[in-house]
């Protein structure tokens, strides 16, 4: 009688395990590594794959050495190492500069324009190394804008893993430094692509701490481009008011490096590799070795990580996560699913409560968000567009198609419309203005490209170049907002400054006036404006001078706007009205643009000046209290 044989029951790690490894790993191990950044692997490596639940596949070079075809011969060998991705040369040409080609073997390509004039940062500001380190502004030292790799070895390199820095939501608190890090090699990645991006903070036991480790292996490797002097500075940057958090972005020769590389021999010893990634046979001998150190009977793999991850979270997330954690096939759910696992799988893998303030932040769409990013085209940028030489041809070309109309009789071009000079004219201007507003958004991206590239590092550095207790170095400029519409700008207090409410009947009426807003906003229409709209940026408001510097008094009745003209005659200047009202009613009748004037905050008083004093009121209203209180001139309120 045949007895029925099943395998043995799988291992299982758990958090308690982990811990007895990695002590084991750290304490017990006599192993004799070719640096300790070897050793430094091991940890990080088996911290990443637990909250993961990643095969080695997705960290680790896993081709084998000899390959088989179907027949039982050998594949023949190719030379992988040039082929590796570079991104570089498939990014589209327009948005590199006119006559700018990429060259690889060739980096002394210089970096043309400048950031626009409604960015907060000047070029001087943003650029954090010189010209010839650029390619274009395509190749940013950087960001390239994408997230592959070398598709050869499928390992995990620099530019899968994110550091961010965020803004703590507790005033007076030192920042909160947390990762993303993206899995993109998985199994039967050829056949289905599957990405995985898991959101990593800090632990409060450090041995398990994977964003420490991967912090100093990056810190180690030189990655940043941000010139990080300690790494106390990281928690303590100066963050902007309008940016919830910032990126510390990598240089553009360290994306493609692996994080965990192999070791080999070199001219200085025995060390780890600059380049070659670690291979999964390497990685699993070092994992055997943790398993005999720490006593297993059996041998410890990769997968007994996996399946506890997995099983952590298997009752506490839902299938679909789990599913998208595991690599399973799910259902058409799967198409929607973030990127970002959203759920904190270190929680649940170590038994901790999640800290969803930081989860939340770092699965936000609008985490670098920053609206001071250039939206227009600066003065170089525009004469660069006006001179282009095919602008230049269409706007010829439309010239004599013009006088060619005039010439036929026609007093306006649209009189000409359907005739076979109208429709010339017509393509015409379409193909000027196709290729004006061709050229004006290609201009406006490689702003905001460079702009998102380089302000994240500016900000860090700037942190070294203005006293770390100095207040200027935390103050932003605040762009002033005018609006036009009275209503929208009562929305705008009511939805986003206005303090919450305490009591229902205090909620019911803030609803009512919201209603009621929104109803007379509808009815309003806003003048169109035209041409370039500059960007008004409030200056320091100056002390309001006393009466005593003011030494000369004046009528209350005597009109400040004639007063202050010294155009005017003596007569004229000095004129009393009969009357309060009359004395309102010819300010606002005949003075209408000058009083309006003092709400753009830049108009200076007049009278003031008279006497050699500089006073800029902010507005109409600061004016009128100014006059009154000081020139002892009342005007109506």
């Amino acid at each position: 009688m045949a007895l029925r044989k099943h395998p043995l029951p799988k291992p299982t790690g758990q958090s308690e395990d982990l811990l007895q490894y990695l002590v084991s790993h750290l304490v017990d191990c006599d192993s004799v590594f070719a640096d300790e950044k070897q050793r430094l692997y091991a940890l990080s490596g088996l911290n990443l794959s637990c909250i993961s639940a990643s095969r080695a596949v997705s960290f680790f070079d896993t081709r084998h050495r000899l390959q088989f075809q179907a027949d039982g011969t050998l594949v023949p060998p190719v030379d992988t190492s040039a082929k590796v991705r570079t991104p570089l040369s498939s990014i589209e040409e327009p948005l590199c500069d006119p006559g700018t080609k990429i060259n690889l073997q060739n980096d002394d390509h210089g970096e043309g324009g400048s950031t626009s004039e409604t960015s907060s940062y000047s070029d001087s500001e943003v650029d954090t190394a010189s010209d010839s380190d650029h390619q274009s502004d395509c190749s940013s030292v950087t960001d390239d804008g994408y997230l592959n790799g070398n598709e050869e070895t499928g390992t995990i390199l620099w530019r899968h893993v994110e550091f961010y820095i965020v803004r703590n939501p507790v005033p007076g608190r030192r920042h909160i430094l947390a990762a993303i890090v993206s899995i993109l090699h998985t199994k039967g990645e050829g056949r289905k692509f599957r990405l995985k991006r898991y959101v990593i903070e800090h632990e409060d036991n450090l041995i398990f701490d994977v964003l420490s480790q991967l912090l100093a292996l990056a810190i180690h490797d030189d990655i940043f481009e941000a010139t990080i002097q300690d790494v106390s500075h990281i928690y303590t940057v100066p963050i902007p008011d309008h940016r919830k958090g910032i990126q510390l972005k990598i240089k553009r020769e360290k994306l493609d490096v692996s994080v965990f590389r192999e070791p080999e021999r070199t001219p200085q010893g025995y060390r780890t590799s600059d380049s070659c990634p670690l291979k999964s046979k390497t990685w699993s001998r070092y994992v055997k070795r943790i398993g005999v150190r720490s006593g297993q009977e059996r041998n410890l793999t990769q997968k007994v990580f996996r399946r506890g991850a997995i099983n952590a979270i298997n009752n506490s997330a839902p299938s679909s996560i789990r599913d998208q954690v595991a690599d399973h096939e799910s259902n058409a759910v799967k198409y929607y699913l973030n990127e970002i696992v959203d759920f904190d799988t270190a929680a649940a893998f170590h038994k901790r409560p999640s800290n969803e303030v930081v989860q939340r932040e770092l699965r936000s769409a609008t985490l670098l968000a920053d609206k001071t990013a250039p939206i227009g085209l600066t003065a170089t940028q525009a004469k660069k567009i006006t001179t282009d030489p095919e602008v230049r041809r269409l706007r010829r070309v439309c010239r004599a198609l013009t006088a060619e109309i005039r010439s036929q009789g026609y007093k306006r071009v649209k009189d000409a419309a359907g005739t076979e000079i109208g429709e010339r004219k017509k393509r015409a201007d379409a193909e000027l203005n196709s290729t004006l507003t061709r050229l004006r958004e290609e201009e406006k991206e490689r702003n905001r490209r460079r702009h998102f590239r380089k302000t994240d590092t500016a900000i860090f550095n700037q942190q070294y170049e203005l006293d770390r207790t100095s207040p200027e170095a935390k103050l932003q400029p605040h762009v002033a907002r005018t609006y036009q519409i009275l209503e929208r700008k009562e929305l705008v207090d009511l939805l986003c400054y206005s303090t919450p409410t305490k009591t229902d009947e205090e909620a019911h009426l803030r609803r009512l006036r919201y209603i009621r807003l929104m109803v007379r906003w509808q009815d309003r229409k806003e003048s169109p404006r035209r041409g370039k709209q500059s960007v008004t940026i409030p200056k320091p408001q100056a002390a309001n001078p006393s009466s005593a510097c003011v030494v000369e008094n004046f009528d209350p009745l005597q009109c400040p706007f004639c007063l202050s003209d010294t155009r005017l005659s003596p007569a004229d200047r000095t004129k009393r009205k009969s009357k309060t009202n009359k004395l309102w009613d010819h300010v606002e009748r005949i003075h209408e643009q000058e009083l309006a004037a003092f709400d753009s905050g830049f108009r200076k008083c007049g009278l003031c000046r008279l006497k050699n004093i500089d006073f800029v009121p902010s507005s109409v209203s600061n004016f009128k209290n100014h006059t009154h209180t000081v020139h002892g001139i009342r005007l109506r309120p």
